[in-house]
């Protein structure tokens, strides 16, 4: 019961006029030193974007004509092998050479292409 009768009791007090010079107390505390300056923003010239802009351009003409390259070098290497894998020579050649009958042939054909 008795903390009901304490609950609306503030237990810490202030001492009268603290308030009042609080602000000039606590600036003449602060140690007096000149205002330290502020450093200027920088700024990009001209030719130091340009040379970024160039940077970014080489870099992607690299990328591109690199990815152009390798996906068109690849797809005609692909084109000529498969030509040349089905030649009716190669073909013939194959059934003379393996002692597998043509169905067995024709399957490995069609589940490897």
């Amino acid at each position: 019961m008795k903390q009901d009768n304490n609950k609306n009791r503030c237990p810490f007090t202030v001492p009268e006029g603290y308030f009042d010079n609080l602000e000039g107390n606590i600036m003449n505390m602060l140690p007096r030193t000149a205002a330290v300056p502020q450093k200027k923003a920088r700024t990009l010239t001209f030719t130091k974007r340009l040379q970024h802009i160039a940077y970014a351009a080489t870099i992607a003409a690299v990328f591109f004509l690199g990815s152009y390259i390798l996906f068109t070098s690849n797809s005609k290497s692909e084109t000529v092998a498969t030509d040349d894998y089905y030649s009716n020579e190669y073909i013939d050649e194959m059934l003379n050479s393996y002692p597998i009958d043509d169905y067995t042939f024709y399957c490995y054909v069609t589940e490897n292409y």
